[in-house]
């Protein structure tokens, strides 16, 4: 099944909201008329936890979720005196009861509250983007640039694991094997620190994990599935450009 916005470039997605460019829609419906304090454009995560969603975009909108198709109710935007020239990802440790927000080059930890906020890593290169991988036994995965690179949020400790070829662009954390994606390749870093280039790839972008070895990855140029156990990539969509965070799992769809 499929929903269409016209005239929207989607951007991403969460179970009960659809970020664009042109408004964000909360349960079908468009939230840019119905409340001045909701951003009108998104191009980063929306992620929906303990009763908040929280919206990236060149600011950080955090919000109360209602029961029903009750609006969402504004909370708090970023604590006075830090800024990011853009939020893009966030992430929350259920391990440390920690969110981490990541900004183009910068990371920073913020409370469960979220009244707090503390720089933990900051890229020098302006070109590269910190990106959010996943957690794992107590460290925080995060990619800038090409560097893999792991952190333990309550020590603030940061320990390079490896370096790719290319930049790093998207990824996931599990147990056994981190799987890294650039533009051009699916990479996996085994729990020895070897990396293996997996397979080959054009203009990727963003790597989501279906279950056990299967994966589907979104490109400039189609969508396609990739099966870790059998280092099969198979095209599912030819030809489409999807947009960057455009792919979202829930349950089975």
């Amino acid at each position: 099944y499929h929903i269409r916005y016209r005239n929207h470039s989607v951007r991403t997605a969460s179970q009960n909201f659809v970020g664009t460019y042109s408004g964000i829609y909360y349960k079908g419906r468009k939230l840019e008329n119905a409340t001045t304090s909701f951003p009108r454009f998104t191009d980063g995560r929306i992620l929906e936890l303990n009763g908040k969603v929280v919206v990236c975009y060149s600011s950080l909108f955090i919000a109360d979720m209602h029961q029903g198709d009750s609006l969402p109710t504004y909370r708090k935007q970023l604590p006075k005196g830090f800024s990011f020239d853009w939020a893009t990802d966030i992430l929350y440790s259920a391990y440390y009861k920690k969110y981490l927000l990541s900004g183009k080059t910068d990371l920073v930890i913020r409370d469960s509250a979220l009244k707090e906020a503390k720089s933990v890593y900051k890229s020098n290169d302006k070109d590269t983007e910190v990106i959010l991988l996943g957690e794992n036994r107590g460290s925080v995965y995060f990619a800038s640039g090409s560097d893999f690179i792991a952190l333990n949020p309550l020590t603030k400790q940061i320990k390079l694991q490896q370096k790719l070829p290319e930049q790093i662009v998207d990824g996931h954390i599990s147990n056994l094997n981190n799987y890294l994606l650039s533009n051009q390749a699916l990479y996996v870093v085994h729990a020895d620190g070897s990396t293996k280039k997996l397979t080959d790839l054009n203009k990727a972008h963003t790597l989501q994990h279906l279950s056990g070895s299967d994966y589907v990855i979104s490109t400039d140029a189609g969508l396609f599935r990739y099966n870790t156990a059998s280092n099969k990539l198979s095209e599912l969509i030819q030809g489409v450009e999807f947009n960057r965070r455009g792919l979202y799992l829930e349950g089975d769809s």
